[in-house]
């Protein structure tokens, strides 16, 4: 499924991170014309709008009337706030929160989500193209909206609603921001030993490339699964001076044997 332009679509932009600044970019690229960004930091807020050719406030009372789309792509607790100043605008409101439910934007006639999933970096280019877009509305109006945003960013687009959402949101965790902070873990490993990090590049290339050809079980290999307990002594021993990264590596061995063993 190939991704198709939406063109006159105007969009105001409500926060500056990295989730509006990818999305913003990937909006404008697929022909909406995004008319203003708003931050609470109005230096952000002036970032981003140069960047978008949008104009930028720091004051949620100055929103404009005359736009399409809302779309919300702030902190998780800042979205009710928003939305309350958004329920009267005679526009589509949609938020990007993963594990935000879509009652949160109950208060506006027409609403829904636009949630991606991907990790985004402001200073990282991404392919839109190859992000599944998991989308949600309240209502055909809205249906019909968002499923047009989804369409023009990505060929990978899927109706979930909020409970299946948060599933995926929280599995995401895991594949993402938990083996993230393993990298930093085995960084913190290597460093204490004046070993750069580089060296675990190719392996960690080839894990993430052997479950696109292999179940996540099918793939896991290493002493916890072979149940090497002579090794994970060793480990435990090597690992004294982190007291945290011990307990982790005790923890998530025994998950790995038990998994592979099938006892829970």
């Amino acid at each position: 499924m190939s991704t198709s332009k939406i063109h006159g679509l105007r969009v105001c932009l409500l926060g500056s991170g990295n989730v509006a600044t990818r999305l913003g970019i990937a909006l404008k690229h697929a022909g909406s014309e995004i008319l203003m960004v708003y931050s609470p930091t109005r230096k952000n807020a002036e970032k981003l709008g140069k960047l978008l050719g949008a104009s930028a406030i720091d004051n949620l009372h100055n929103l404009p009337d005359d736009v399409d789309v809302f779309i919300i792509c702030t902190k998780d607790d800042a979205i009710a706030p928003i939305a309350r100043y958004l329920r009267k605008k005679n526009a589509c409101v949609i938020h990007t929160a993963g594990s935000v439910n879509m009652d949160v934007l109950r208060s506006c006639k027409w609403h829904g989500i636009l949630y991606p999933v991907q990790t985004f970096s402001a200073q990282r280019e991404v392919d839109f193209g190859a992000i599944p877009m998991l989308i949600e509305a309240n209502g055909s109006k809205s249906k019909t909206v968002i499923r047009k945003i989804a369409s023009s960013l990505s060929g990978k687009v899927y109706w979930m609603n909020s409970k299946q959402r948060l599933h995926v949101h929280l599995a995401a965790v895991y594949a993402n921001n938990f083996v993230n902070y393993m990298y930093q873990a085995a960084g913190k490993i290597l460093e204490a030993q004046d070993i750069p990090f580089d060296i675990l590049q190719p392996l960690i290339e080839e894990t993430a490339n052997k479950v696109k050809k292999l179940s996540p079980a099918d793939a896991q290999t290493g002493p916890a699964v072979r149940n090497d307990q002579r090794i994970q002594k060793i480990h435990n021993v090597a690992l004294k001076p982190s007291p945290r990264l011990r307990k982790l590596y005790k923890e998530i061995s025994q998950a790995i044997y038990l998994e592979a063993s099938g006892r829970k």
